[in-house]
């Protein structure tokens, strides 16, 4: 019984130090503390096909991120894309207002021969390794309707409503 008492004085001792301890108010200023922000940002990862990956650490300073292929066995890492190049090449496919161009492209392939960036309505495709861009497509204004491949009628140029099948249906039960 002598335990059990001292037990629960030791319990109720250690609850009360505990709810003594300073108690940061939650603010605004607390929520959106950079520190914060700093401390659970992870690296992004492309896992490739021959079991290599692909990383972009927003950890490491600004001057020294870029893309880097990892190699898992040894724990080597070698850079792949050239932010220099990368910003010589935006300045030539854009020579009068240069874009934000984001660091690493937003879609990289399986094999990671490429990347794909989606800048102010165009398409561009970056080799990798090399950085060297090229310009898909070219758009002057801003795309107002975009018109998905589901949809099922279509208007000719012509002004009259014609219906146009663009997907079949499937055919048996679907499970």
């Amino acid at each position: 019984m002598k335990r059990f008492c001292l037990f629960l004085a030791l319990l109720f001792a250690a609850g009360s130090l505990s709810h003594a301890q300073d108690q940061k108010t939650l603010s605004i200023d607390t929520m959106n503390d950079p520190s914060l922000f700093r401390a659970f940002s992870v690296p992004r990862t492309w896992w490739l096909t021959d079991r290599m990956a692909y990383l972009y650490d927003p950890r490491s300073p600004v001057e020294q991120r870029t893309l880097e292929r990892l190699d898992p066995r040894s724990g080597t890492r070698t850079s792949v894309l050239d932010q220099q190049r990368l910003r010589d090449e935006v300045s030539r496919l854009y020579p009068d207002k240069p874009p934000f161009f984001p660091p690493v492209p937003q879609i990289i392939t399986e094999s990671g021969s490429r990347g794909l960036y989606l800048v102010n309505g165009d398409i561009i495709v970056v080799e990798l390794p090399g950085s060297k861009l090229r310009r898909i497509t070219s758009t002057q204004a801003e795309e107002s309707a975009a018109r998905s491949p589901r949809m099922e009628t279509r208007l000719p140029s012509s002004g009259t409503r014609t219906c146009t099948r663009m997907t079949s249906q499937p055919k048996g039960n679907i499970v």
